[in-house]
């Protein structure tokens, strides 16, 4: 009896963390959208903000049950209607960004409309419609959007990433036969590249899943 309550007790203040999250984030920054171009509603929400080692030089974060994507998916819809509304007749983009399967690096994005949204520009394209079926109960919402598809790559160059890994102030030296190794077996997409000095790489691309852009 008393694990199953510490269960539901643990279970209370998570969705209490996801409550404060919405909070935190309701109102719209207009000196920071003016001065800086854009605010990102990120999910900064323990434990799932919490890093992990995925490998020497490879890290990730705690990804909320299913249970809790879909409540905080939830309170992402809500976010985007408040800032929606505060924003009036001002210019902007207000998207959401869905992650999957690492639902945890999801955010709600607001720019300027000069300023390119996070990391847009450097996205790849790919054909994957939006799994509205995964969170039953959102589909009213969810339908409203308009969901553009990419995948989810992280990069890393042999001449610029091997040999160094750096994280949070933590310093660790690789040789450049363990970066290969990790990468292999990561199985990373190895391509040459001409950099914009002119040098030429060799960029490996980890494929991590696919990203949603979303618009009313």
């Amino acid at each position: 009896m008393l694990s199953v309550r510490k269960k539901i007790r643990g279970k209370r203040r998570k969705y209490q963390a996801v409550d404060r999250w919405r909070e935190k984030n309701e109102k719209v920054d207009f000196d920071s959208l003016t001065a800086f171009g854009a605010q990102y509603a990120r999910l900064d929400i323990k434990p799932w903000n919490n890093s992990y080692r995925t490998g020497h030089n490879t890290f990730s974060y705690w990804n909320p049950p299913l249970e809790f994507q879909i409540y905080i998916l939830q309170c992402m819809l809500e976010l985007y209607d408040s800032w929606n509304k505060q924003l009036a007749n001002r210019i902007s983009d207000l998207q959401l960004w869905i992650y999957q399967p690492e639902f945890v690096y999801s955010l709600v994005s607001l720019t300027r409309k000069d300023v390119t949204p996070y990391n847009e520009e450097a996205l790849v394209k790919s054909d994957n419609e939006f799994p509205v079926h995964r969170f039953p109960g959102l589909r009213k919402e969810l339908e409203k959007f308009h969901f553009s598809s990419f995948y989810h790559d992280e990069e890393f160059y042999e001449n610029e990433s091997f040999g160094v890994c750096q994280h949070f102030g933590y310093r660790r030296l690789l040789t450049r036969e363990q970066m290969l190794k990790e990468m292999v077996e990561l199985g990373a997409i190895k391509e040459m590249v001409i950099l914009d000095d002119g040098q030429i790489d060799n960029k490996y691309t980890l494929r991590k899943g696919l990203i949603w852009t979303g618009t009313v």
